[in-house]
């Protein structure tokens, strides 16, 4: 999906959260993050199942944007804090304040090819979902098409208007 794996470690914790992790399966507990509280879940076969206490919902807004042009290979970002855009997007962030509080996407459903879902905010925003980027989806909010782009390197972004949100997201390949 050309993502720039470069800027993201998939064992840090930091982006465990950012991605909604919710379970960790582990041979030993020790394997486990040392910075995110674990409950025991289960035993599949010979692994160990935790689940992470306080997870992230797997889309929700930020308060504070760079671009990725800037980032160092990803070790001066704070993938929680900041949301990462190209420059060729500064158009479509032009009208957003980027001041409220955050705000997370409640899914209310889930089947094999679409997710929806729901989030309200008191400003205008951007919505990032832990989704990968693929040019298959589409993107439905309070009932007509919208458009989408590339954040964080390689994940889904959506421009919303300030209140209720209603979204559903089919995935279709090209």
């Amino acid at each position: 999906n050309g993502f720039d794996w470069h800027i993201i470690h998939i064992n840090d914790p930091e982006t465990l959260t950012l991605l909604g992790t919710k379970y960790y399966m582990v041979y030993d507990v020790s394997e486990l993050p040392k910075s995110i509280e674990t409950s025991f879940a289960y035993e599949l076969d010979f692994l160990k199942v935790y689940r992470a206490n306080n997870f992230e919902s797997i889309g929700f807004t930020f308060n504070k944007f760079r671009y990725i042009e800037n980032v160092n290979e990803g070790k001066d970002v704070n993938w929680n804090d900041e949301l990462l855009i190209y420059y060729k997007d500064t158009s479509r962030i032009s009208h957003i304040p980027f001041t409220t509080n955050r705000s997370y996407f409640e899914v209310t459903s889930k089947n094999n090819n679409s997710l929806t879902g729901i989030i309200d905010f008191s400003e205008s925003t951007i919505l990032y979902l832990s989704i990968p980027y693929n040019e298959g989806l589409k993107i439905i909010v309070n009932g007509k098409v919208t458009d989408y782009f590339k954040v964080h390197g390689g994940f889904i972004g959506i421009p919303l208007n300030k209140g209720i949100s209603n979204i559903e997201m089919y995935f279709v390949p090209n």
